[in-house]
């Protein structure tokens, strides 16, 4: 703070900010694709009436947050970036980094959200998102249990899936963001191979309950079922449980 400024006096945002937004609004106002061209630099210092760097600034600014990419050579430019999950996890586990958040934590919030997710999608019953949860029924007996990472994908994918069928975005935003996290860090948690037909059949029974429209009962399972996986964690990552997540 300088000596002039009045003490308790927040600062306005940035230049490179305020054009960052405006930027963002009208990708959303006008229902730009990913992929979709954006202005040329040339035309949106002359729309925005900025210094090109305050604008190359707020370009790098949605750059680094996966919202646009910049595309090389005469015809390149800016561009709608195709946001995901893993730009999201990115940011968000910086700030787990910064505020000492631990994966005890972390997991914590797992055991909140996905007993939510599947009575969500249970009561409301979008048959084109339950679809998904059908196709995901139906290869669950067909996974290889002895290998590890056929069956972790299938278990991030069960989640996933929970977490869109609840037609939540808010919600299956961040249990897929959780599920990312912890698919990166928490591998070893990954039940040993003989417990593993147990794993499966909870949650075929949770989702056969989210098709069968029984909130309460797949909201129960659920709940059950990442307190049972808790305990297993919190025995298998007994030294790493109450370490801060890592910035990924």
């Amino acid at each position: 703070m300088s000596a002039t400024e009045p003490a308790g006096i927040a600062r306005g945002p940035k230049v490179s900010e305020l054009i960052a937004r405006r930027i963002v609004d009208e990708i959303v106002s006008s229902r730009r694709q990913p992929g979709d061209k954006l202005p040329s630099e040339a035309a949106m210092l002359e729309q925005y009436r900025v210094g090109r760097s305050s604008l190359r600034e707020a370009l790098l600014l949605l750059e680094v947050l996966g919202l646009i990419a910049r595309r090389p050579g005469r015809s390149g430019g800016p561009v709608v970036g195709a946001v995901s999950e893993r730009d999201f996890a990115s940011i968000a586990t910086l700030y787990f980094r910064v505020g000492g958040i631990t994966y005890r934590e972390l997991i914590e919030s797992r055991l909140i959200l996905q007993p939510i997710a599947a009575r969500l999608a249970a009561e409301r019953q979008e048959r084109r998102m339950l679809e998904h949860l059908e196709r995901l029924v139906a290869r669950t007996p067909l996974v290889d249990l002895a290998d590890d990472r056929a069956y972790l994908d299938l278990i991030l994918e069960y989640q996933a899936t929970v977490a869109s069928v609840s037609g939540n975005a808010v919600l299956s935003l961040f249990a897929r963001l959780l599920a990312d996290i912890y698919a990166s860090r928490l591998e070893r948690a990954i039940a040993p191979v003989p417990g593993r037909p147990r794993v499966l059949q909870t949650h075929l029974a949770i989702a056969k309950a989210i098709l069968a429209a029984d909130g309460p009962l797949a909201e129960d399972l659920a709940r059950r079922h990442m307190e049972a996986t808790m305990k297993r964690i919190s025995r298998s990552l007994a030294g790493m449980l109450d370490q801060v997540i890592e910035w990924q």
